[in-house]
């Protein structure tokens, strides 16, 4: 009769989202947003979409990174990857835990002219990128109208064409492999599948998760067949078909299986980019070689002008010099753009 009456607590998503925004800040280095005002900015992108965040992550690192993922597992939060915010279907607002990598995690990393690979973080502008390939006589052909803030990881995120994509191809075509984080916190690389790949089938959660795909590609490949359109170019939906390819243009030349494919295009649902290896075309116009223009993508066979190949003149009228400067390999430009548009990320 006696006994107290049992206490109870009153909960609310704002005190969620403190208790959330307070334990973050405690385990990473970049900076956590939680106010009104912050949120806010971070609520919109280039779509008719508004929704307010539980908070906002700019991490430092890919550690910061990793910490925010673990705790957002443990406190069931949901995730939301964003580049430069230029997305036009409301792919980077969510009520969920943003993560802005424009303003850190935009590096360019190992670059190998002669293998031909260039690795960078998934904050990176394209026309960062395609300013630091030009002096190697290099440029990136998916070539967007937002490539002044456009990231390499959002362009992954939503399989990205540009103008040219016709000719070149679009995002998943041009992406050779990407080192992303899965759900469970494990990273594993996504790349050319077969004996001399750089993909382990020795460790267990990569070996499962390829036998676990290839199941699923055969067990669906009826239905596959049957209702995957055969376009030239198709951005809806996974890449499902990355096994028995149903585009008219083929994911790879040589027809074997690249895994990362199956990450372009899935918006950051699948797993979090930390980085990218993005392929690259010779650019053969006067203002690089000096000479003539001649067959502008040696492995398309395609025949290009300059003007078709937009590099003399671009959008309103900017010159392929006038592009920003590149930045060094393994430096950031530290001018990340917020408010623009990955991956997923976006990226």
């Amino acid at each position: 009769m006696n006994a107290p009456l049992p206490v109870s607590t009153v909960s609310s998503p704002a005190l969620e989202r403190n208790r959330f925004a307070r334990r973050l800040s405690r385990i990473v280095r970049g900076q956590v947003l939680s106010d009104a005002a912050s949120r806010g900015r971070y609520a919109t992108d280039a779509s008719i979409y508004q929704v307010d965040p539980v908070a906002v992550l700019i991490p430092r690192d890919m550690a910061d990174v990793g910490a925010a993922l673990e705790l957002a597992s443990e406190m069931q939060v949901p995730v939301l990857s964003r580049g430069a915010g230029t997305s036009q279907c409301g792919q980077t607002v969510g009520e969920a835990l943003v993560i802005d990598h424009s303003v850190h995690l935009n590096e360019i990393g190992a670059f190998d002219r002669d293998k031909a690979t260039i690795e960078v973080q998934p904050g990176l502008v394209l026309d960062h990128l395609n300013a630091f390939l030009k002096p190697h006589g290099l440029w990136f052909p998916v070539d967007v109208s937002t490539a002044a803030q456009a990231t390499l990881g959002g362009m992954a995120g939503n399989n990205s064409c540009g103008s040219r994509s016709i000719a070149y191809g679009n995002m998943v075509h041009n992406v050779l492999g990407i080192d992303a984080t899965l759900m469970d916190g494990t990273t594993q690389h996504f790349g050319p599948f077969g004996a001399d790949s750089a993909i382990n089938l020795n460790s267990g959660c990569i070996g499962k998760l390829v036998s676990r795909l290839f199941e699923i590609a055969e067990r669906e490949r009826a239905q596959i067949e049957a209702r995957w359109p055969t376009v030239l170019r198709r951005v809806g939906g996974y890449n499902l078909d990355v096994f028995h390819p149903r585009s008219e243009r083929p994911y790879t030349a040589d027809g074997s299986v690249n895994l990362a494919h199956l990450l372009v295009g899935s918006e950051g649902t699948l797993a979090t980019f930390n980085q990218l290896r993005p392929g690259w075309r010779r650019c053969r116009c006067t203002r690089c070689w000096g000479g003539e223009l001649r067959q502008f993508s040696p492995g398309d066979g395609q025949r290009a002008t300059h003007r078709e190949a937009g590099l003399v003149r671009g959008r309103a009228g900017r010159s392929h010099d006038d592009r920003p400067g590149p930045p060094e390999p393994g430096v950031s430009r530290g001018d990340g753009h917020r408010t623009g548009r990955s991956g997923g990320t976006d990226a």
